[in-house]
This record gives structure tokens, sequence and C-alpha cells, in this order.
């Protein structure tokens, strides 16, 4: 029995999310593609959309359908096909243009555009069937050593690869055109997305550079970001989220709830506090709010978060919040801890920790929690100095600092 094609409008649910897809043919290729009804399609299109909250409906998917075939219609598809030997790299480009005009915002155009003007700048206008792959690939070493014209300094392994897929991407058109029998760029080697290495602390370094680079008063709620993430094993996310209406002073504890990005479930960690931290918390204990405040007092947003790594990127080279839940690891290994503590204390949902298994969620039992905070308690038992800088006997809780540290 064949399978029939559906052309329509129909939704889609994956991993808790629900969008609207159809199927569109590319007239350049003649080959169906899903495109996915998003807001920012919606937007190129100038459509709003109607729905509660400004969700997308059914109605608003077939109507951006309905435009974005008539969009696909009036490319120049019926264009009489390029000879071979007469087609220029130029026509290769603004024939790739023209099929992502619908599909792309005016903004990537705009930056295509920017890096198919450096592939011809450097290796001129060529005929399509002199291109080699000594071309592409010289064009790539070209991005990360010398970058573009317009920016004028190397380009990170990363960017490097989106804009030389952009000439990848339209060679392989070409090829489908026929014009081209094979594609120059598809045998080069990509660069590695080489991750930063992270800088491991010790409670000695991170209480010399809070005590000299960090001694104005109105970082002290950056002293107390550093010490709770360091002491705790704290991811970002983690910190930011902490709330005080999730602090069990009893327990000596806070529940962290995180929102998982792809299936949208709630993880639930239970954190245990290490004894010479139990005075600072009580101290700035709170009905609710954020436990780990910004500079005003409120939780971090993507701005106020990036706004303070631009600030910490020049005062102090080297360091990155995922590099304390690092060190903390590190610490944790040279205090003794086994293996299995060790994976406890990092809260690993699953995996294989130096030979152990570690069971889902065995962090979060109860009968587990005592002799998970024992060890915390134990380990952390001899950094007082650090603990100091964010405990004072004259304060009850924390001062909001309203001016913006410099």
């Amino acid at each position: 029995m064949s399978k029939t094609r559906r052309t329509g409008v129909y939704a889609v649910t994956k991993k808790g999310r629900r969008y609207w897809e159809f199927k569109a043919k590319d007239p350049y290729t003649n080959r169906w593609f899903t495109q996915s009804v998003s807001k920012k399609m919606l937007k190129t299109l100038e459509l709003t959309p109607s729905g509660r909250n400004g969700t997308i409906t059914e109605k608003d998917a077939q109507t951006a359908r309905t435009l974005f075939e008539q969009g696909l219609k009036e490319l120049p598809a019926v264009q009489p096909r390029l000879k071979k030997e007469a087609t220029p790299v130029s026509a290769i480009f603004e024939r790739y243009l023209d099929s992502r005009c619908i599909r792309n915002t005016d903004l990537v155009i705009e930056r295509k555009k920017a890096v198919f003007a450096e592939f011809i700048d450097q290796h001129g206008d060529l005929p399509a069937h002199e291109l080699t792959d000594q071309h592409a690939s010289s064009f790539l070493h070209r991005l990360l050593n010398e970058g573009t014209s317009k920016g004028g300094k190397a380009l990170s392994p990363a960017t490097a690869r989106d804009y030389f897929g952009y000439i990848k991407a339209a060679f392989h058109l070409a090829c489908h055109l026929n014009i081209l029998q094979s594609n120059p760029a598809a045998y080069v080697a990509l660069p590695e997305q080489q991750e930063p290495g992270t800088k491991i602390w010790t409670p000695k370094e991170l209480g010399t550079h809070l005590t000299h680079d960090f001694s104005d008063p109105r970082w002290d709620y950056f002293h107390w970001i550093v010490v709770g993430a360091f002491s705790m094993g704290l991811s970002p996310l983690e910190w930011q989220k902490a709330d005080w209406k999730n602090y069990d002073p009893e327990r000596r504890s806070i529940l962290i709830e995180v929102v998982k990005k792809k299936s949208s479930s709630i993880r639930r960690t239970e954190v245990p506090i290490p004894e010479v931290l139990s005075l600072a918390f009580k101290q700035r204990q709170k009905a609710s709010g954020p436990i780990w405040p910004t500079a005003n007092g409120t939780f971090f947003t993507k701005i106020t978060a990036d706004s303070m790594r631009g600030r910490l990127r020049r005062k102090w080279k080297g360091f990155n919040f995922l590099s304390l839940r690092k060190s903390y690891s590190v610490y944790l290994q040279d205090q003794g801890l086994y293996d299995m503590e060790l994976a406890r204390l990092l809260r690993h949902q699953d995996g294989v920790e130096g030979g152990y298994r570690v069971a889902k969620n065995h962090y979060s039992r109860r009968r587990d929690f005592e002799a998970v905070r024992k060890l915390t308690d134990r380990a952390f038992e001899g950094l007082l100095e650090l603990a100091a800088l964010v405990t004072s006997d004259d304060l009850p809780g924390p001062q909001l600092r309203l001016s913006r540290p410099a």
C-alpha cells in the first residue's frame, strides 16, 4: 500500500511541545521538505499569532502555509537552466539566495550575502567547472586566520563553521541543478569546536580574588554567589533558580527545581548546606525570593546574568561559573571522597562513576540524605575563612546595593 504524503497543516507533539507543520516542495530541487510554523516565520510573513497568550493556532498555520507556498511559486524557478561551462560562482550564489528568501529572515540573507562576497573577493568570479576543494579549503583557512574584511580579526571555530556552511549549501544546490558534478566543499575538514579549558580554583585562590579584586561592598552579592556555588557544587542554572521558599533550616537543605528544556519536566533536587554556611543562610533567610539575587535583590535573568559575566570577564580573567562546580568536584576528591559519594554530591542522575552504578534519583531518598549531608560537613569543615566572607555579625540579612559596580 503506497504511503500518501500529507500536504495540509498537521499538529506534531515532541517532548511535551506541540507545534504545527506542513509539507512544501522546493521548486529548485523538486524535493519535498517539512516546514515548521514558528513565531519567527509568522513575523517574516508579517503575521501575528491569534491564540491565547500569543500561541499559534491552526488557522494561523494554514494562513502561513498559503502565503509560504505562494511565495515559493513566485520564486524565479522557471529560469532557463544555466549551462555548466558558462555558470559563474556569483550566479550559483544568487540562485541559492533566491531559493532561501522565503525560508530565511532578512538578517540571515544579508549575512549570507556578505560571506559569498568574501568568497568572490578571494577567488574571483570563477566559472563553476573550475571550482576545486582547494578553493573551499583556502576560504575556510582565511576565515580561521584572517576573518572577514569587515571584522578584521580571526573567527572562532564555531563561527567559521557556520559561514563555511553557507558556501557548502550553495554548492550543494548547484549539484542538484546539475551545474556541479560534486560539491567542492563536501570533503573539507572542518575545525573542531574546542571548548575553553576550565580553571580549577582552590579555596585559598577564591578567597584571595574575592578579598583583593572584589573588595568593594557593591560586590557583596557576588561573594555570596561564589561561596555558595563552590561549597554546594551548584550549576549556574541551579543557583539562579534557588528560592527561599524551598529553604529548610531544620534539614539544612535547599530544594532546587529546574525545568529541563528538552522534556519540559521539572527536576527537584535536595541539596545539603555545609555546616560552615548555616549561619550565613540564617542571616539572609527570607520568606520567599532569590537566595542568590542580583545587586538589586531580584532573580537573575539572561540579560542580568550576561551583564555580570561581561564585567567579570574584565576583572577576573579565566573565571566562569561552571568552573566553580568543577572546582567543587576536584576539592572533594582531594578530601578523599569515593566516586560513589562524589556522584551523590554532584547529583548525577544515572551513569557509571568509577565502576559504581549510580541509581536514578538516589540522591533524593530521605534515608540517604543524612549520609550525604555528613559527607558535605566533613569535606568543608575547614573552609572557615571562605565562609567568613559571607557571614556578618552586625547585619541580620544582606544589604541591597542599588548602584552598579564598575
